[in-house]
């Protein structure tokens, strides 16, 4: 999967070896808030990673795609509204 993300955002992508990383990463944002930290760069010396992907082949597909993707939401912007609206006043999320 993450290689794949790297594929479909063209750029690097870093796994960390721990599922809580998003948890530590908003507790040091906390920690930086209350100067516990002097830096977003803490992080780092906490987080011990698994892996790196960089994009592949698969990227230049996607890079393709993404105009047409764009095209595809602006077409249906009036369609999601509706949606939106109908499951918003039938009480449905």
């Amino acid at each position: 999967m993450a290689a794949d993300a790297a594929d479909v955002f063209d750029c690097p992508v870093v796994v960390p070896q721990s599922v809580q990383s998003s948890a530590l990463g908003a507790a040091v944002i906390g920690m930086k808030r209350l100067g516990w930290v002097p830096d977003l760069d803490a992080v780092a010396a906490m987080v011990k990673l698994s892996g790196s992907y960089q994009p592949g082949a698969d990227a230049a597909v996607y890079r393709r795609l993404w105009p047409l993707w764009q095209q595809v939401a602006q077409a249906l912007a009036g369609t999601y509204a509706d949606l939106a609206g109908f499951t918003a006043g039938r009480g449905m999320v």
